[in-house]
């Protein structure tokens, strides 16, 4: 199977939780696609970001994705002003996204050595992490 209607390079890619069929795909055109895989088809395109998609995360029916601008949005994928919430922290690019187990918490990696925990319903920032020094090995 091919999904040829998908030009951009493909930069993230993450299967929906709730809905087994739809796989979400993030790439260099700065969109956010959903696809069913199951119908070979393209479900939606959601734009906002002004450059490409680098990481995605779901909490349910919350699509979070990570951007090389360092910018953080929130997707609800049932409405159409499917654009919900923005987080900004990262300097970088934002190369991984992650949701605790309960949802409450999301935490963001980038390329800038910080890792985010952010309290969901709050929309804030609850912990930043920076890098350390790696230890020296003997």
């Amino acid at each position: 199977m091919e999904l040829t209607e998908h030009s951009s390079q493909v930069a993230s890619v993450r299967w929906s939780p709730i809905v087994p069929e739809i796989v979400a795909i993030g790439d260099y055109s700065n969109k956010v696609c959903l696809w069913n895989i199951e119908k070979q088809s393209l479900v939606r395109v959601m734009s906002g970001h002004t450059d490409r998609v680098s990481s995605l995360a779901w909490n349910e029916y919350i699509l979070s994705s990570g951007s090389r601008s360092g910018q953080i949005f929130h997707h609800d994928v049932r409405v159409s002003d499917h654009h919900v919430a923005t987080l900004v922290g990262h300097d970088l690019e934002v190369c991984g996204l992650a949701y605790s187990k309960d949802g409450k918490y999301l935490a963001s990696g980038a390329n800038d050595n910080k890792v985010m925990v952010w309290q969901i319903e709050r929309r804030l920032l609850f912990i930043l992490l920076l890098n350390t020094p790696q230890l020296s090995r003997r």
